[in-house]
């Protein structure tokens, strides 16, 4: 580093500009965290922006920087990020690795850089933008004041409310528990509404030995920093390892599950952890002994300091920029504290249940109903166990084809009641829900039908309703009056891969019938079917036949044929 400094104080003083500005009144000063920045030439203003010397980037930022004197030009480096000025030019060029690649964007400059009694200064907002350095001004006091990590200084985490003064003199280790809701301050706003989505995940469900409390901090981080992996195998009141903390602190600091690119998220191995964390500076070896063991609390917080100031790189307006969560925090909103929920206000409410001679079933709601709420199905069995249905928007009605999803699909499992919940949230972050019970007992289901064996599955790929998508069996012909149950078996899950509440589903699947013996493809011009099949995976269709027999009064018996163990031979087209 000093060869470096004396290296390029030397090129500088050869290739010299004599620069004429007006140093008096220019009395500025600039602080790192709360030390002053003294620099062998002065900080000077210029068309009201601060210019600083190159060498006080060196000595008090540790960036990198190289002198180019023949053309001019300085560079500086840091992370993934480099920065290219020349003097006098008010054009610079940002590069930046991305995914491997290198990535280059023309920047215009507020200042251009200059060279003033043989000290080269550069524009130190134009700096900040690059690096996404954290710098506020203070124009009472003329201050210059940047941010940035500093060993055993927790302000910043209290600052902005991820933890209190009161945690500091809490127990030496840290539990589970407490570290994820330590974490959750970072990003999540949670409100009462969240909480309906609760029970979109019916393995939370079995967690009989949490608060619901514990439930919702784990839906809430859920795609954030945990894997469903993760959630199956947490145990909240352990004390956390350091592995757990540095797993925690990449996520925080690496890429998101909507990303194309490298996924940290299907990182699992400590050696690639520790590595991700060792090339964002979290530690200082790659040794994986200490992985099982506790982290303190101390230790704990000294990461989650070092997470707060730690670039991270996304795509934003189309171009490669780096964040930080200190940056994102002061630039982007005022913090505010986390949305606790209050309260969960449950009522059963009165209605007309009536089941349909087709299976179907519907009800009436009483007149003073808000209908600005969600509904959710549940079908419990006789043990407890719960099945959610899966309907879009606000319903008071359940089709044959839905009765038949959830009981063909589930069979030998049967269903005493299916629950309707509608829930809406308030301004206080109350939840309020009121929900009612239909009796499914009188329906059963019955496997006495003949597998069917598939033939071919053409989708096409246009959303016009006019497509034709083509579906066919190998041995005999679709009958009319007689439902078709399709599955689409999603893949297996695998700790840590992207994937939504669904792979808890055995199956997506839609159900339907055709108008004749004759019809080799389906389309309901009532229905879209259309945008049911583009929930389908195609790689891997199967099929059953289903009929119902019985009616309102008596009850009801579906018989179903096994699904297909032969899937369908799947093509898709252009129309």
């Amino acid at each position: 580093m000093k060869k470096k400094i004396i290296s390029l104080l030397s090129a500088l003083a050869l290739t010299a500009q004599i620069v004429p500005c007006a140093l008096a009144d220019n009395d500025v000063k600039v602080y790192v965290n709360d030390t002053e920045m003294v620099t062998d030439a002065p900080i000077i203003i210029e068309n009201d922006r601060t210019l600083v010397p190159v060498r006080a980037i060196l000595e008090y930022l540790d960036y990198n920087v190289d002198w180019d004197g023949d053309a001019q030009k300085v560079t500086i480096a840091k992370d993934e990020t480099t920065l290219n000025l020349t003097i006098g030019d008010t054009q610079a060029t940002r590069d930046i690795i991305y995914n491997g690649n290198t990535h280059s964007y023309k920047t215009p400059l507020e200042v251009a850089p200059q060279i003033i009694n043989n000290s080269t200064y550069i524009p130190l907002s134009d700096v900040a933008s690059t690096f996404c350095l954290n710098i506020t001004w203070d124009g009472n006091s003329r201050e210059v004041h940047i941010a940035q990590y500093e060993k055993g200084n927790l302000t910043p985490l209290i600052k902005f409310g991820i933890i209190s003064d009161d945690d500091l003199n809490k127990s030496e280790y840290i539990t589970t528990q407490e570290a994820l809701s330590t974490i959750k301050n970072f990003d999540q706003r949670m409100s009462a509404d969240d909480l309906k989505d609760l029970y979109d995940y019916e393995y939370l469900k079995s967690f009989d030995n949490i608060s619901d409390e514990s439930k919702i901090l784990l839906l809430t981080l859920k795609d954030f920093i945990l894997t469903l992996d993760d959630i199956i195998n947490i145990k909240l009141e352990d004390n956390l390892t350091n592995l757990q903390a540095l797993t925690y602190a990449v996520r925080l600091t690496g890429i998101s599950y909507s990303s194309n690119s490298n996924n940290i998220f299907d990182m699992s191995e400590p050696n690639e952890i520790y590595n991700f964390a060792y090339q964002n500076h979290f530690i200082e070896s790659k040794d994986t002994s200490n992985a099982q063991s506790p982290i303190t609390r101390e230790d704990f917080y000294d990461l989650l300091n070092k997470v707060l100031f730690c670039n991270h790189y996304g795509v934003y307006s189309d171009k490669i920029k780096p964040r930080n969560w200190y940056y994102s925090f002061t630039n982007s909103r005022p913090y505010t504290p986390p949305q606790i929920l209050q309260s969960v206000v449950s009522e059963e409410i009165s209605t007309n249940v009536k089941f349909n001679d087709d299976m179907s079933v519907e009800w009436t709601l009483p007149k003073d109903f808000d209908w600005e709420t969600s509904t959710k199905f549940f079908a419990y069995t006789s043990d407890k166990q719960c099945k959610m249905i899966y309907k879009d928007g606000v319903n008071n009605k359940l089709s044959t084809e839905d009765i038949i999803k959830l009981f063909a699909t589930s069979y030998p499992q049967t269903f005493d009641y299916i629950r309707c919940i509608y829930s809406v949230a308030d301004d206080t972050n109350t939840l309020y829900e009121w929900y009612f019970d239909i009796d499914t007992t009188k329906i059963r289901t019955v496997m006495d039908r003949k597998e069917l064996t598939p033939g071919t599955f053409i989708a096409t790929n246009d959303w016009d309703y006019q497509s034709k998508n083509y579906i066919s069996l190998d041995n005999g012909k679709f009958k009319p009056n007689v439902y078709y149950l399709v599955n689409s078996r999603y893949p297996d899950y695998e700790p840590g891969e992207e994937s939504d509440f669904s792979i808890f589903s055995e199956y997506d699947n839609i159900v339907f019938t055709v108008p004749t013996e004759t019809s080799k493809f389906f389309y309901d011009e009532n229905q879209d079917r259309l945008s049911d099949l583009s929930c389908l995976n195609t790689d891997d269709v199967h099929i059953q036949e289903v009929t119902v027999t019985g009616n309102a009064k008596s009850g009801f018996t579906i018989h179903t044929s096994p699904m297909s163990e032969a899937a369908f031979k799947s093509e898709e087209v252009e129309e």
